[in-house]
């Protein structure tokens, strides 16, 4: 250079060299960058890993992606030591998942990628094969699985076990492939009874099968669904039980399906039962109040409040005295105001409507909103005409942990 000075590298020009670098390669190299995302793929990476196109590994996170459930914690440490700048032990004898669905067992080096100032950019992962461990499905000499390509059936497994409540995953044709232990309990039915089996026909009762396979055909698309409530959910045996049903895409982003469909269930029976028991006590409003285990409140025909019970005060930090004769509709929050407004049609006419999730904007030294389960029922007066309606309640799981929170029945 003319003034001596060296010349810093633009990003699109590190990023050119690091092509370059990695073309010309005839070892699997595989780029990330600084938070574990594939960013570059050899052709020799691709090779090994089964892909034909490079656009097929970018975006995807390494260790969730492509190294085999056992691998992950000494993998990650591996690769956050690199990122961190320090020197990393090569690591042998790791398993990697292709997309064939054979497991190749290789040996790791990986290198952390600086930028001009000396900060961490990402890494460069090296991998040498030692040892291939042909599927079952291609030893048989059939094609291979589609089942979970790309998303390691143990590791849904463990992610589902996780989250304390009844939930399963499925492939692109519907079939169930992880069915959590809390799922299991609930239904009576073991992974066992229902692995491989089609979840729609196997476990949905035929009443709700339409709905439910129009649902699950939209998440195997990438199409976020609403929650369905109530669903009736087959048992192993005795009657079905009622359950809300949400369902979540996991997309591969190869194109714009998904490789896998999870889905959560809350079981509502109990909740239901009562429900309908209060419903046929709702001459003796003030009783209910009075003996209610439950977050209640009731509200005349314009939706203004006329009970608030304690429990009620106690969930949502919105004490009695602050939201009587205040219109309830100011307290719920926007995705769940159709829901509670064709349920309060129904009241008004004297009905039972179907129980739905109540999103409550939390005040009273908290903040956020609460997501209830809730069922609304007609209020009647002393001349047997309706008055208003009562709203029994419980604090609805949480199932947003895997995909977004989703409303709507």
């Amino acid at each position: 250079m003319a003034n001596g000075k060296k010349r810093h590298l633009t990003s699109q020009e590190r990023a050119e060299r690091l092509r370059a670098l990695l073309d010309a390669l005839d070892t699997p190299v595989i780029a990330l960058d600084d938070g574990g995302i594939v960013t570059e793929v050899n052709n020799a990476g691709l090779a090994l890993l089964g892909i034909d196109k490079e656009r097929h590994a970018v975006g995807q996170h390494f260790v969730e992606t492509y190294i085999v459930h056992d691998s992950h914690r000494q993998v990650a440490r591996q690769l956050c030591g690199a990122l961190s700048g320090l020197h990393a032990k090569n690591l042998v004898d790791v398993g990697v998942s292709t997309r064939t669905g054979d497991v190749a067992k290789v040996t790791l080096k990986t290198t952390c990628v600086r930028g001009n100032d000396g900060s961490s950019q990402g890494a460069i992962v090296q991998v040498k094969e030692t040892m291939r461990v042909a599927s079952p499905h291609n030893q048989a000499g059939t094609t291979p699985s589609e089942s979970i390509p790309h998303v390691q059936p143990e590791v849904l497994q463990h992610v589902l076990e996780a989250l304390g409540t009844p939930s399963f995953a499925l492939d692109r044709n519907c079939n169930v492939q992880v069915w959590n232990s809390m799922a299991a309990d609930v239904t009576g039915l073991p992974l066992c009874e229902v692995h491989g089996k089609p979840f729609v026909t196997h476990l949905i009762h035929n009443s709700h099968r339409s709905s439910v396979q129009h649902a699950v055909q939209q998440a195997c698309n990438g199409v976020r669904v609403p929650k369905l409530s109530p669903i009736q959910l087959c048992r192993k045996s005795g009657r079905p039980i009622e359950v809300i049903l949400s369902l979540g895409p996991l997309s591969n982003k190869i194109d714009s399906k998904a490789d896998v469909v999870v889905g959560v269930f809350d079981d509502i029976t109990s909740f239901s039962m009562r429900c309908a028991e209060a419903s046929r006590e709702a001459g003796s409003t003030q009783r209910l109040f009075q003996e209610a285990n439950a977050p209640i409140f009731a509200i005349d025909l314009q939706g203004n409040v006329e009970e608030w019970n304690e429990r009620m005060a106690a969930v949502t930090g919105l004490s009695k005295s602050s939201v009587m004769g205040e219109p309830v509709m100011g307290y719920i929050e926007e995705c769940s105001v159709s829901n509670f407004r064709d349920a309060l049609v129904l009241a008004g006419v004297g009905k039972l409507g179907e129980i739905f999730e109540l999103a409550v904007r939390k005040t009273g030294g908290s903040s956020g909103t609460v997501t209830l389960l809730a069922g609304l029922s007609p209020r009647f007066g002393s001349d047997n005409n309706v008055v208003g309606a009562f709203c029994m309640t419980q604090v609805a799981p949480n199932t947003g942990q895997i995909f977004g929170a989703q409303s709507g029945r």
